[in-house]
């Protein structure tokens, strides 16, 4: 939870934040607006976020959590996605030939023919021909098992599962670009494990912004007709008038 907070020395505006999962509560400085005598000061929540996160804070969707309550639930995620994978892996074929490491690291040569099936020959599981699959030549088609827990960590931070869609301004490829792995790879497994939005919650505070917009232009548009279709009348008449005044002359 973030609310305003009292003054400082110097009367410097300030920001509480409290975690939602202990209770912990940290203040910092932030910019505060709506300040008047019918409505209670707000503070700037993008600028108290970004001061926080700082510090080792993490906002999903409505959801506080402070450095302690944030490193719990990673522990656990990490725990629970490493249980998920040890059964995964005990229910996996095993391959015909070698590790799956080695099949998974194996280099793609090039010089089978079609339909082969050989071992260099990349197929549909290793991602060949897929957009999604990589995002340069030099990157490897699929993302290992460590790159996929790193990928589902931050998620897990920053996907609102609640509402169905990313918490503040994140994306895909902001996600991709702060881990450093293509954005195709984020999107795969966040449709796996989450959900197919990858809208945020800046998009659609936009999103109703604008809709509120549109609904305003529109009722503007209608007034406006309406008063032009009143001028029109009262020209009409004046310009009668007239006609009855030059006919009694």
């Amino acid at each position: 939870m973030i609310q305003a907070a009292k003054k400082g020395h110097g009367s410097t505006h300030r920001a509480l934040a409290r975690c939602d999962e202990c209770g912990r509560e940290e203040v910092v400085p932030a910019a505060v607006y709506r300040e008047n005598s019918k409505r209670p000061a707000e503070p700037n929540r993008k600028q108290v976020v970004t001061k926080l996160e700082a510090q080792g804070w993490a906002m999903a969707g409505k959801r506080l959590r402070c450095p302690n309550c944030e490193a719990k639930r990673r522990a656990l995620a990490a725990a629970k996605r490493k249980e998920e994978d040890n059964v995964v892996a005990m229910t996996k074929t095993p391959a015909r030939s070698g590790t799956a490491s080695e099949a998974l690291c194996a280099p793609h040569s090039g010089n089978f023919p079609a339909g082969g099936g050989e071992p260099g020959k990349p197929t549909p599981a290793d991602g060949a021909g897929d957009p999604k699959a990589r995002e340069s030549d030099g990157a490897p088609r699929r993302p290992d098992r460590r790159t996929r827990r790193r990928i589902l960590d931050e998620l897990e931070g920053c996907y609102d599962d609640a509402a169905g869609r990313y918490a503040g301004d994140n994306t895909d490829q902001k996600v991709g670009k702060r881990l450093g792995v293509p954005w195709a790879w984020v999107a795969e497994i966040r449709e796996d494990f989450f959900g197919d939005a990858n809208s945020n919650e800046q998009a659609e505070q936009i999103a109703r912004r604008l809709d509120e917009a549109e609904k305003a232009l529109t009722a503007r548009e209608e007034e406006a007709l309406a008063l032009a279709a009143s001028c029109e009348a009262e020209r009409k008449r004046v310009a009668e008038l007239k006609a009855e005044i030059e006919h009694l002359g």
